[in-house]
C-alpha cells in the first residue's frame, strides 16, 4: 500500500521522459507479481518483488525530481510563451533567424524525451540566447523602418510633383525616372 501511494503520483508526473515511463511499467509489474505471491502464500517470493517495486518506485522518484527536470519543465513553459508567434512586422532578413530558434526548441523535446534533461536545457538556453538576439535585430530593424518612413513621408510631395511633369532637358529626363 505505502509503495502503491508513492507510484501513483509519480506515474502522473506531467511530460514523463522514456525511462520514467519503463520506470513506472516496472515499478507495476513488479508490484502486481508482489500481489499474485503475496495472494498465493509465498510471502518469501513477494517480499522480493515488493523490494524490486521499491526499487524501481525511488528510482522513478529520483527522475521524477531531478532538478535539472524541473528546471526543464519551468523553462520549456516559458520558451514556448515567448517564442510563437514571430513577431510583427515580419522582415525576410530575419526568417534564417527566426527558423533557427524554432530548431533549438525542437532539439530540446527529443533530448527531454530520452531523459537527457541537461542537453534539453542546454538547447533551451541556446534557443533563448538566439530569441534575444533576434529580439534585438528586430527592434532595429523596426527602428530603420521607421525612420525610413519619416523620411520618404518628407520627400512624397516633391516625388509626387516629379512624376506629374514633364522634364524641361532631356539630360533630366533619366533622372526623373530613377
Amino acid at each position: 500500500a505505502e509503495q502503491t501511494a508513492r507510484l501513483d503520483p509519480l506515474k502522473a508526473a506531467d511530460r514523463p521522459s522514456q525511462p520514467m515511463t519503463a520506470n513506472a511499467g516496472e515499478a507495476d509489474s513488479a508490484m502486481q507479481q508482489a500481489k499474485g505471491k503475496a495472494d498465493s502464500k509465498d510471502f518469501v517470493g513477494g517480499l522480493e518483488q515488493l523490494g524490486t517495486a521499491r526499487a524501481s518506485v525511488d528510482e522513478l522518484d529520483r527522475l521524477t525530481n531531478d532538478p535539472q527536470r524541473q528546471q526543464y519543465l519551468t523553462d520549456s513553459q516559458g520558451v514556448q510563451e515567448v517564442s510563437t508567434p514571430q513577431p510583427e512586422p515580419a522582415f525576410q532578413t530575419l526568417d534564417a533567424d527566426w527558423a533557427a530558434i524554432g530548431q533549438s526548441q525542437a532539439q530540446a523535446q527529443p533530448l527531454a524525451d530520452s531523459g537527457d534533461y541537461a542537453g534539453a536545457n542546454q538547447a533551451l538556453a541556446d534557443s533563448k540566447a538566439k530569441r534575444e538576439a533576434f529580439q534585438t535585430r528586430h527592434d532595429e530593424l523596426v527602428q530603420q523602418k521607421q525612420s525610413f518612413e519619416d523620411a520618404r513621408t518628407q520627400l512624397q510631395p516633391r516625388l509626387d510633383a516629379l512624376s506629374v511633369s514633364e522634364p524641361q532637358y532631356a539630360k533630366l529626363q533619366p533622372m526623373q525616372q530613377e
